[in-house]
This record gives C-alpha cells, structure tokens and sequence, in this order.
C-alpha cells in the first residue's frame, strides 16, 4: 500500500508570491530568445496584470497594509505596464534583468509577510 502525501496548503502570501517568481523566470525565458518578440510581450503584458492585480487586492484589503506600500504598489503597477511597451520596442537583456530582480524582490518581500504572520501566530 502506498502513502501518498499531500503538500501543505499554501498561505496566502504564499499563493500571492509564487506568479511573481514564475514570471520572473518566464521573463528570462522569454528574453534568450529574441526572436520572438510577440512572446516577451505576452509575458511583459502578464506580467503588468500580475502588478496590477495585486495592488488591487491589496487596495481591497488595506487592513494592516500601510497607504505608502499600497502606492509604492500602483507605482510598480505603471512601471510594469510601461514596461511592456519597452520591451515592445527594444528587449534589452538589462532592462528584462532588472524586471526579473523586481519580481524576485517582490516574491520575497511576499514570502517574508507570510514567515511574519506565522511567527506572529506562534508568538
């Protein structure tokens, strides 16, 4: 008889995290080949809706979040959408560089709330 075991359920800092992670290696992806331009601005355009998305959750349930996150968000929301028009015109590898770091950066600063709210409860 087999076990078969389940992974744990995802917070949801967790569940909020991980797109920005894939995307971020979508992007990558994305970048090495450049010749297909019409790929990178489909993950360019996901990826301003994946920003854009979480600011609007974060707007919805401001409950804990202070108004300066909350605008630093509709700020990299904008940037990520222009971005894609960037990416549109010229795919430099340093510009998708630094769109990568910034969805790593936001992935960990998602992951640390969740490891915050855990330590919270146990506290």
């Amino acid at each position: 008889m087999s076990m078969i075991q389940t992974s744990p359920q995802l917070t949801l800092s967790e569940e909020l995290a991980f797109p920005f992670l894939q995307t971020a290696l979508e992007i990558d992806k994305a970048g090495e080949n450049p010749d297909d331009r019409h790929g990178l601005i489909a993950v360019m355009a996901n990826n301003a809706m994946l920003w854009t998305h979480l600011k609007t959750q974060f707007s919805r349930s401001s409950e804990g979040i202070s108004g300066d996150y909350i605008k630093y968000l509709a700020e990299m929301s904008q940037f990520m959408i222009k971005s894609t028009f960037v990416a549109a015109r010229e795919a430099d590898r340093t510009f998708l560089d630094k769109v990568i770091q910034i969805n790593l950066n936001m992935c960990e600063q998602l992951l640390t709330l969740s490891a915050d709210s855990e330590t919270a409860g146990t506290a």
